[in-house]
């Protein structure tokens, strides 16, 4: 039997199923024949699991080799060493920690015969890991309001069973590109930031419109944070939340995946990255004026959920969120044409969220 390969994978995550079955959507490949490679002694050295199937292979940030098998399904990744990211294990002790404190939404790798969560010495020098793959809607309604909202609840919950979670304080010692910083590295080091930013392809008056936001930006900075603090708005963060990353069957979350940059952090700025997700890279067919929508959708869910009244911080992080993605992520226009729109402001003007 073939499997489905989704395009687009990212590390940790853990797909598949069978054309056959009742959500069988996606890209098909099949791989027949002898199986051979690394892969294959690592699933029979590490796993005991020995060759007598087919396979499909699909490959992104590394190479992802999806097994079926008399028993289960599988899916067996292998991903080279990366400084951009903090130490690969802290994901399965933040997974596991989750697991523990209740939140059942995510999914530990399959243990070595030896015991351990990951292999090591993988593709140059980096790491083999084995996950059970989660049965999913191939390509999840995302326009619909009650998927959106489902999702805000989910990273509540996720937030709220982080609160005891020990989770990597990231600054530039442990993860060299700013976007996995947390926000308080972020602004003690904007100058960093700024310096690095490639801004050639802007007119003078562009970037000085960038570094006023930036001023204006910091201006409010410390009392935001604090307010954030002392409201019990930090602790574990997931830092790459969205629809990529949240498998959903049938309308309803069923894994979140991908918690290569997981961090202590500010919940808030979790909750705005997630959100922004619909006015960037919304993945549904939704026409623009519909994605504001699905934007407060997730925040207002997210912000009853946790009961959180702080206006004045939601807005700070919407404006920070962008400026940040805008000066590190190399999509300069399209950010910029978000920091001026009429549907951003609305965003980021904490009348919005009184």
């Amino acid at each position: 039997m073939t499997l489905i390969c989704h395009d687009g994978l990212l590390p940790g995550t853990v797909v598949g199923t069978a054309p056959d079955s009742e959500d069988g959507t996606g890209l098909v490949i099949g791989i027949r024949g002898r199986v051979t490679g690394d892969w294959s002694r690592i699933l029979r050295e590490h796993y005991d699991i020995r060759w007598s199937a087919r396979t499909a292979l699909s490959k992104h940030h590394g190479e992802h080799h999806f097994i079926r098998t008399l028993r289960q399904r599988y899916v067996l990744s292998s991903y080279a060493p990366s400084v951009k990211v903090p130490p690969f294990r802290k994901q399965f002790e933040i997974i596991r920690a989750l697991q523990e404190a209740g939140f059942s939404l995510v999914h530990s790798p399959v243990d070595t015969v030896d015991g351990e969560p990951v292999v090591e010495g993988g593709e140059r020098g980096g790491y083999w890991l084995l996950r059970n793959f989660t049965r999913h809607d191939g390509y999840a309604p995302w326009h619909c309001i009650d998927v959106v909202a489902d999702a805000a609840r989910t990273l509540a919950s996720l937030h709220q069973a982080g609160e005891d979670c020990t989770a990597p304080v990231v600054g530039p010692e442990e993860a060299e590109h700013a976007l996995n910083w947390s926000v308080t590295t972020v602004v003690d080091n904007f100058d960093v930031v700024l310096s690095g930013f490639q801004h050639e392809q802007l007119a003078a008056g562009e970037r000085d419109e960038i570094r006023r936001a930036v001023d204006m930006l910091l201006l409010g900075a410390d009392k935001v944070l604090w307010a954030s603090e002392e409201a019990g708005l930090t602790g574990l963060t997931h830092g790459d939340y969205r629809p990529a990353n949240v498998l959903v069957r049938k309308g309803v979350v069923v894994n979140v995946i991908d918690w290569e940059r997981a961090r202590h952090d500010h919940h808030l700025q979790d909750a705005v990255f997630a959100a922004l997700q619909f006015m960037v890279s919304c993945p549904c067919s939704c026409q623009k004026s519909g994605r504001l929508e699905l934007a407060r959708r997730f925040m207002d869910v997210y912000l009853k959920a946790r009961a959180i009244d702080q206006p004045e911080v939601v807005a700070w992080m919407f404006r920070f969120v962008v400026l940040r993605r805008l000066l590190l992520n190399g999509r300069t226009e399209e950010r910029l044409r978000l920091f001026r729109s009429p549907d951003f402001a609305k965003l980021a003007d904490s009348s919005s969220w009184s």
